[in-house]
């Protein structure tokens, strides 16, 4: 009877030891960097595996608004997107979920907006999240 519970527990543990390191290790790996006016979000290669993202949703970070919420259709994938204050445009060949008959959506410098980010881990697609605050366009 130990002894079965013991290989129960043991298999209990492997189990939330593999679903922990799928959540660390295979999460898409997405870095923010800002370039000038411009918030770059990429999404780094692990190895051979190509991590492309798949879909991305904006919300505004108080109300929880949606601002964009758009999906890849057809075409090459892209594997980093480019945001600034003002007006941005959805990439060519990406569907448009949110906001409605529209591919332009506007972003205001220094709010914080939620970023989510679906993307391809190498064996499945799998959800990011964080913080995305556009810097002021610089005067020209």
């Amino acid at each position: 009877m130990a002894k079965n519970f013991l290989i129960f527990l043991a298999g209990l543990v492997l189990f939330a030891a593999i679903l922990g390191a799928r959540r660390v290790w295979l999460a898409p790996g997405v870095t923010l960097s800002t370039q000038g006016d411009h918030v770059i979000v990429s999404n780094m290669a692990l190895g051979e595996y190509y991590l492309g993202f798949n879909e991305v949703m904006i919300q505004d970070g108080k109300s929880g608004q949606t601002i964009w919420h758009a999906r890849q259709g057809t075409g090459e994938d892209i594997d980093s997107l480019s945001f600034r204050a003002g007006i941005n445009v959805t990439p060519p060949r990406w569907v448009v979920i949110n906001p409605k008959n529209s591919d332009t959506f506007v972003l205001s410098p220094g709010i914080e907006y939620g970023l989510m980010v679906w993307g391809n881990n190498g064996l499945s697609v799998t959800k990011w999240s964080g913080s995305l605050v556009v810097p002021n366009t610089p005067l020209r």
